[in-house]
C-alpha cells in the first residue's frame, strides 16, 4: 500500500482494501499484523484514517492507525470489529487536512492488513 498527500491535502493518494467474507460469517475484525522488523516507510504525518466504503458502516470513519513494526517482536493490533457482510471494503487516507505525510508497505499473506471472522 502507498498512501500519501502533500501539504493542504493536495496531491493526495488514498488506498483501498477489500475482503470477500463467506456468507454466514460473524465477528469480522480488521487487523494489522507485521512480523518483527517488517519494512514500513513513512514521513511527515503518517497517521492513517480508515473509512468503510461498504458493509454495515459504509461512509463512516472506522479507525485510526499508525502503521509500525517492532525491531524485536511481531506487531498485531485491531483497527475495529464489525458485523460481517459478504464484501467489506475500506479506504485508507492520511489523517490530516493540512499536513504532508506518507506511509507505504507491502501487503503479503504474512504481513499487512487482514480480516478475521468466524464461520
Amino acid at each position: 500500500y502507498e498512501i500519501y498527500q502533500s501539504a493542504g491535502a493536495t496531491n493526495k493518494r488514498d488506498d483501498f482494501i477489500s475482503f470477500a467474507v463467506p456468507t454466514g460469517s460473524y465477528g469480522c475484525t480488521l487487523e494489522v499484523d507485521f512480523p518483527a522488523n517488517y519494512p514500513i516507510t513513512s514521513s511527515g504525518n503518517s497517521q492513517v484514517y480508515v473509512y468503510a466504503v461498504d458493509g454495515p458502516s459504509a461512509g463512516s470513519q472506522v479507525g485510526t492507525v499508525t502503521f509500525a513494526s517492532s525491531p524485536v517482536a511481531a506487531t498485531k493490533y485491531v483497527i475495529n470489529s464489525f458485523t460481517c457482510a459478504t464484501t467489506m471494503t475500506y479506504r485508507m487516507s492520511i489523517g490530516s487536512t493540512t499536513d504532508a505525510g506518507s506511509v507505504a508497505f507491502a501487503d503479503t499473506k504474512d504481513a499487512g492488513i487482514t480480516m478475521t471472522y468466524n464461520c
